[in-house]
């Protein structure tokens, strides 16, 4: 061992054996850092103490250095290297609660640190600061009176009351939030006390009972530290799942729409909700007409037996003055050329319920499962596509003359009614955003065996779901080509006139001018696999707006145009051309 080296371990000895010294003197000693105060908590992003400061005087006059430690001891940051501080004169050093290189810490408990130079000694603070930059977290746990699985249904209870847990807090402000609707939006706000232990709500939005929909109580609040924070955390979009259960539904009447297709003279039996009051029914064809049978009920289940003369799609009408729900029925005929197909799973993926009582409805786009035969309340509109798509192509199909059975989507994934194999062609009536695997499998299938399929949806065949049971989840994203090889084309921005450009088919063989194609018409931009493309029309040519391809011994046609029933039943072009792509598709 050197010389150097000896002496450096003596220093290093020497300081220890001083620092211990100190240390006992100072624990032994009388104090001489007296009247310390210190914030409790603070938050430098909140909206209360964003600083924390510590006070104190001294019994002797003394430089001293304060700095914030964490709870290992380790300097976070110096806020006075050496200060004057006379003798029995309180002073005030204040933390912006920031280290040194200017960043927030983690939060946590902290400690000051005060260091006297003339005596040689140094007192950490035993009391710490809390540093809480996290918001507050309100939940609502549940909302009475007890009830079932799902949400709390208005009208019933007189009210709605939620139960309040989480971080207690001040200046509160209670919110009930509207989530059926694009983007969420709060339709009533009020003043909470401190720390509540429950929010209510009456169902009424400005003094008047609120609409049917899907609403979520929730809160904001202060916490200690100036944090302020709401549950749910986001109010629009509301990204979920949220905290608690705080779902509550006003609903009047509700109807479940019948997955499956029903016999000529076979029973229909589906679920009704009134809230404890009797309503009237009727079932009427859906393209107009007298009814075919009506009546009264109360209860919870609509029985009927359907009329042996019954034919295509049936309306059902449930109503409770002044509410009313229509579902669509369809009848299962026997063979037929065409089967069109219902997307049933659409119309359950889309509705505005909420099953599970979290606030949010159960929107399949979402990622939320679905479960089917839910409780349809009364809809704008009526179902998605069902009016301005289905309704549309039945009334072309009775001016073609063509005979067609009715299925959906949901029995065909069940194998329940009317099978692919038993008909000529198939009509996918509407959009058909999500089948199973196993579906797409057996629709391409068909196609490649012999059969003919006609899409009129935009952006069908491109999304897988699991069913289990009566519960549909797991969505897929979509897939560059659709199940029966077409890579569909981004929406178009501008209106355009479309052209025939090849015509193998005879697709457009009975136009007597050009076809138009309203805003957001989406093409089929190319095919693939051993696909062969057939007819087409565009607004120049290589650009299939309309197409139909061959697919190993079968045919697909795509006319890709928006509302293409509905501008058929409006205008002769698109009412030929709808018109002969039927009969194609029906093998004529």
């Amino acid at each position: 061992m050197t010389r150097t080296a000896r002496i450096a371990f003596a220093l290093v000895v020497v300081a220890a054996v001083g620092g211990l010294y100190v240390a006992q003197r100072l624990r032994h000693s009388e104090p001489v850092v007296l009247g310390i105060r210190r914030t409790a908590t603070f938050s430098p992003t909140g909206s209360g103490p964003r600083h924390a400061a510590v006070s104190f005087y001294l019994k002797r006059s003394d430089t001293a250095a304060v700095s914030v430690v964490n709870v290992q001891g380790d300097q976070v940051r110096s806020i006075s290297p050496g200060t004057m501080v006379g003798a029995r004169r309180r002073v005030v050093f204040v933390w912006d609660g920031r280290d040194t290189a200017g960043k927030i810490p983690a939060d946590g408990i902290y400690r000051f640190r005060i260091g006297l130079a003339r005596q040689g000694r140094s007192l950490t603070i035993p009391n710490g600061v809390r540093l809480d930059t996290k918001p507050a977290q309100p939940v609502i746990t549940q909302i009475l009176p007890a009830h079932g699985g799902g949400p709390l249904i208005l009208p019933g209870p007189k009210q709605a009351v939620g139960v309040v847990s989480g971080t207690p807090g001040h200046d509160v402000e209670g919110f009930v939030l509207r989530t059926d609707v694009t983007p969420s939006k709060v339709v009533r706000r009020f003043r909470l006390p401190d720390r509540p232990a429950r929010i209510t709500w009456d169902g009424t939005v400005n003094g008047r009972p609120a609409a049917d929909g899907t609403y979520l109580l929730g809160l904001t609040e202060t916490d200690s530290a100036g944090n302020r924070g709401s549950t749910p955390q986001h109010l629009a979009p509301i990204a979920g799942p949220t905290r608690g259960r705080a779902g509550v539904t006003v609903r009047h009447l509700g109807v479940a729409v019948p997955q499956l297709p029903v016999k000529p003279g076979g029973v229909l039996s589906t679920r009704v909700d009134a809230r404890g009051h009797g309503w009237t029914w009727s079932l009427a064809p859906a393209l107009g007409g007298k009814p075919l049978k009506k009546g009264k009920g109360r209860g919870n289940v609509i029985r009927l037996r359907v009329p042996s003369k019954a034919r295509g799609l049936l309306t059902l009408a449930v109503a409770a003055k002044p509410y009313r729900v229509e579902v669509p029925v369809g009848v299962e005929t026997g063979h037929r050329p065409l089967l069109v197909v219902l997307p049933a799973i659409r119309w359950q993926a889309l509705a505005p319920v909420d099953g599970t009582g979290d606030g949010l409805p159960d929107w399949l786009e979402l990622g939320r499962p679905v479960a089917l035969g839910r409780l349809l309340p009364p809809l704008a509109g009526g179902l998605k596509g069902l009016n301005d798509q289905v309704t549309p192509l039945l009334r072309v199909l009775a001016g073609t003359g063509l005979a067609y059975d009715v299925t959906t989507d949901i029995a065909l994934t069940k194998g329940i009614g009317p099978r692919l194999e038993g008909h000529r062609g198939v009509v996918l009536a509407g959009e058909e955003t999500w089948l199973t695997e196993p579906g797409l499998k057996r629709i391409r299938e068909r196609v490649v065996a012999g059969g003919r399929l006609l899409d009129l949806g935009l952006d069908s065949l491109r999304r897988r779901v699991v069913i289990k049971g009566d519960v549909v989840s797991a969505p897929s994203r979509p897939t560059e080509g659709n199940a029966l090889g077409a890579v569909i084309s981004a929406p178009s921005a501008s209106a355009d006139y479309l052209l025939q450009w090849k015509d193998d088919l005879g697709l457009f063989a009975t136009i007597g001018g050009r076809v138009f194609a309203p805003v957001g018409w989406r093409g089929t931009s190319r095919l693939t696999g051993s696909t062969k493309l057939a007819s087409a029309a565009g607004p120049e040519s290589g650009i299939s707006a309309i197409a139909a391809w061959r697919l190993g011994k079968g045919i697909v046609i795509r006319p890709g145009i928006p509302g293409m029933a509905t501008l058929a039943v409006q205008g002769p072009t698109a009412l030929a051309v709808l018109s002969r792509a039927l009969a194609i598709t029906a093998g004529r």
